[in-house]
């Protein structure tokens, strides 16, 4: 398993596309930002590296020691082989402006954010 494979799949990740769609100021403090976001099928991308690994298992003659490095060859040749884009969906992004001027994006339950980030 090489740290350059496993860079790859962020790269594939970062594909992901972002566009403001517009702005509404709720408040002087509230802002509402919708965002349109594309990337690719992670899922897709896990669920078939499953299949994949699954197959490999019961065709090959893999050791449990292996498993775990057969499953990252296959993942990262799975996010390599990515080529398209999901359609694109419109997520609203809340947005609240700081005392100090800065913004601070809420945390985010779809596509954007696992924390709170200051931007």
């Amino acid at each position: 398993m090489s740290i350059t494979g496993l860079a790859g799949i962020f790269k594939a990740l970062s594909t992901t596309k972002y566009e403001i769609v517009n702005t509404e100021a709720i408040s002087n403090e509230d802002i509402i930002v919708p965002v349109s976001i594309q990337g690719i099928d992670d899922e897709k991308a896990c669920a078939d590296t499953e299949d994949q690994q699954y197959n490999s298992f019961m065709e090959e003659d893999i050791v449990e020691d292996e498993i775990i490095s057969k499953n990252m060859e296959i993942l990262i040749q799975n996010y390599h082989d990515v080529d398209s884009f999901l359609d694109a969906v419109e997520v609203n992004v809340d947005v609240i402006r700081d005392r100090d001027g800065s913004y601070l994006v809420m945390l985010q339950e779809v596509g954007l954010s696992n924390n709170s980030k200051n931007i």
